[in-house]
């Protein structure tokens, strides 16, 4: 991979997420998993679904994003 197809995929990615007026965030780390974030990341996706806007909203999985305690997140 050379610095030409990195900043391809670069410009992919910011045109993929520029279709979107909002995105939410669900953690998909152990801690948030298993305080029910599936569950949680579940019903955001068919709250969407239901509103049907699924061409303006994205749920997107991420990593975990440090409050823990607090999860899901």
């Amino acid at each position: 991979m050379n610095r030409a197809d990195l900043q391809t995929m670069a410009q992919r990615e910011q045109e993929k997420q520029g279709k979107y007026r909002c995105r939410l965030l669900c953690c998909a780390s152990t801690p948030c998993l298993s305080s029910g974030g599936a569950a949680v990341q579940q019903a955001l996706e068919d709250a969407i679904k239901e509103q049907d806007a699924n061409a303006e909203v994205a749920v997107v999985s991420t990593g975990c994003m440090g409050p823990c305690s607090r999860g899901p997140v």
